[in-house]
């Protein structure tokens, strides 16, 4: 009773009309926008001229999920409408199917191994395939859109013959069934994955509702998670299990202890919330006493992977060389928090600031298992060897681990913010949704490593001293290279550049001017950021590996080799990427160009992968000439003149080259 009268008290208030006012104009806005998904799904496109007011919607299933969202904001701001459960299920399933039906089924990081361990159970095999499966296995991705793939081999080679993943099965064999149904209807088999991770995702917010956490609800299913959920991948799995967990050990700690062995079966990095679930089962003991038979159960499944790992591989783990031993560095630290590429707070502000509020109402127990927890899980995420990977839109996908860790503390200070604050809450979920649009748009490609983010490219541009991140994620987010990048390397413009040094000179890239830098940045191995006019050694990390570049780098005293080209490429020579390129459109068959262009030419320095098959497309408005030469020794190896248009100049060498594109006087 005295909740209802909060909830009046707050809808009278000037803030809580205005909320009133913003659901019922969001409604509106839905209803048109899902009208003109239907009129374009039944005539192929609308277009429409009012005056100044154009209307183009050519992509139903884009306009849909548009209209989805604007209704669930409308539904999740509004008390009456968010308290009504099947409104809001029906709300945030919208959202789902909208979001899948505008994406396209594609593989993204490991998920042609999550795929195909399920594809071997549901047709009643192991997950671990023989050779014969696994080629039977590229041959059918080969026919599904999205997922083909060169080769399944891993050193991974049990006793028997068969090969395991990295990655546990778990997960794999859960999504079985749903894989054997969609093979019986001849569908996608990436389908099953969605419906599994809609359904998870919709069973987490029914619980979430029935608790009086709506909002939370509609926070993570239409926040940085919606990406994952069309995606053969585990982390809705792992998130889903990970809240669940730490929400309901105090409640529910058997589902809370099945739930964490469950997360630490799938990925042995979340071993530590097992352990921590378990501590403050048996030290706290929560309602109820200790489960003693779920302890045991959950030390069961907790245990699997390396039993089976053990029996199978003779070792506790595959991903244990993936991991860097001992303390990290203080930049390493903090990098899933708050780099401006990969980090939680740039990403997710209102969930970071909604946990933050809850922190301070909650009891010093709850306080100290969630803090501490978070702690832990921040150094366990910062142990991966390549902590700038791929498989994600842009932010660490291990970030949602973090998210998932604080959802008791998001659901407290989403409903005091929610009672006192209805605008500011209004708008909180607002700018979620609009991120997720933004950044996290399951329709969005997998940026693999490489992209900065529109933050990350203005801090450096502008404020460059400002973000001195892991060296791996510059270089990789820079060049695009996605394993090893190379070094030195810097952003268009030179504002901020990578240099190394040999122990004589420093290296900076080509066509950086080089110039003279301190002794800590000179010496043999040294990592330094060139901050415009100021220097800064690089934070450390051991296992980065990359490319030294020798070709398209020079000193301050070697640097005859690019003198000439720097002369021919005409005024304001840049480093830029391959959309960017005014002359170059096309590689087939090379690894990532380096692209520097000016205003009379344009140099590609190229890796040809197959010979026989490498070639580059040149775009161009004047007649021009193409060169190719050696890039190390810069011997010319052809030439040839082409008229305005795109041509296809095929390189005929496996060795580094050089491709100059050049305007006709």
């Amino acid at each position: 009773m005295a909740e209802g009268v909060v909830e009046q008290s707050v809808s009278e208030a000037p803030a809580g009309r205005i909320v009133q006012v913003l659901g019922r104009t969001l409604s509106v806005v839905a209803a048109v926008l899902a009208a003109l998904a239907c009129v374009a799904l039944v005539l192929g496109g609308v277009r429409l001229a009012l005056g100044p007011i154009r209307i183009s919607a050519t992509d139903p299933s884009r306009v849909a999920l548009q209209a989805a969202l604007v209704w669930l904001v409308a539904v999740f701001i509004t008390p009456r409408l968010r308290a009504r459960a099947p409104i809001a299920l029906l709300s945030l399933a919208l959202v789902l199917v909208t979001a899948a039906t505008d994406s396209l089924p594609r593989r993204v990081g490991d998920g042609a191994e999550y795929l195909a361990m399920a594809i071997n159970v549901a047709h009643g095999r192991p997950p671990a395939p023989s050779a014969d499966e696994r080629r039977e296995l590229v041959t059918r991705f080969e026919a599904t859109p999205g997922f083909s793939v060169a080769s399944l081999d891993q050193p991974l080679i049990g006793f028997d013959g068969r090969q395991d993943f990295p990655h546990f099965w778990l997960f794999s064999v859960l999504v079985a069934p749903i894989v054997a149904v969609t093979d019986a209807l001849g569908v996608h088999p990436n389908h099953a994955f969605t419906v599994f991770n809609g359904a998870l995702l919709l069973l987490l917010s029914w619980w979430l509702i029935a608790q009086r956490h709506a909002l939370v609800a509609a926070l993570l299913v239409a926040g940085p998670l919606i990406w994952w959920t069309d995606k053969a991948h585990a982390e809705v799995f792992l998130f889903v299990l990970i809240a669940g967990a730490v929400a309901l050990v105090e409640s529910q700690p058997a589902l809370a202890l099945i739930a964490a062995a469950l997360a630490a079966a799938q990925n042995s990095g979340l071993l530590p919330v097992f352990g921590a679930v378990v501590v403050y089962v048996v030290v706290c003991r929560p309602r109820g006493g200790v489960p003693f038979a779920a302890l045991a159960a959950a030390a069961l499944i907790a245990a699997l992977p390396s039993a089976y790992y053990g029996w199978h591989l003779g070792t506790w783990s595959p991903l244990a060389g993936t991991v860097e031993r001992g303390m990290p560095s203080v930049r390493t630290l903090l990098t899933v928090l708050v780099d401006p590429n990969l980090g939680v707070v740039p990403y997710a502000p209102v969930l970071v600031a909604l946990a933050l509020v809850g922190f301070a109402g909650q009891p010093r127990r709850t306080r100290t298992f969630v803090g501490l927890l978070f702690v832990v899980m921040l150094i366990v995420v910062s142990r991966p060897v390549n902590l700038n990977h791929g498989g994600s839109p842009g932010m660490s996908r291990y970030a949602l681990w973090l998210i998932a860790c604080t959802v008791p503390l998001v659901a407290p200070g989403t409903g005091l913010l929610s009672r006192s604050r209805p605008l500011v809450m209004a708008l909180g979920l607002m700018l979620v949704v609009s991120t997720s649009w933004y950044a996290f748009r399951p329709e969005l490609v997998d940026r693999g490593g490489s992209t900065p983010s529109l933050g990350a490219t203005m801090i450096w541009t502008r404020w460059p001293w400002l973000d001195n991140p892991l060296p791996e994620v510059f270089a990789e987010r820079v060049s695009g290279v996605d394993g090893v990048p190379p070094v030195p390397i810097a952003i268009t413009g030179c504002s901020k550049a990578l240099i190394r040094g040999d122990g004589a000179e420093t290296w900076w890239p080509f066509p950086c001017e080089p110039r003279q830098a301190p002794a800590e940045c000179v010496a043999a191995g040294a990592l330094c950021y060139a901050n415009g006019a100021r220097f800064v050694v690089a934070p450390n990390q051991p296992a980065f590996r990359f490319d030294p570049s020798p070709d398209v780098s020079w000193t301050v005293s070697r640097r005859a080799h690019l003198t000439p080209l720097l002369q021919r490429l005409g005024r304001d020579a840049r480093y830029v990427r391959e959309a960017a390129a005014r002359r170059f459109s096309y590689a087939e068959e090379i690894s990532t160009p380096t692209i520097v262009e000016g205003s009379a030419a344009t140099a590609v320095w190229v890796q040809p992968a197959l010979p026989a098959k490498a070639y580059i497309r040149v775009r161009v408005s004047t007649p021009a000439t193409v060169e190719i030469s050696r890039a190390s020794t810069a011997t010319q190896v052809s030439a040839l003149t082409v008229p305005p248009g795109e041509h296809q100049v095929r390189l005929p060498f496996d060795e580094r080259m050089l491709v100059l594109i050049v305007d006709a006087p």
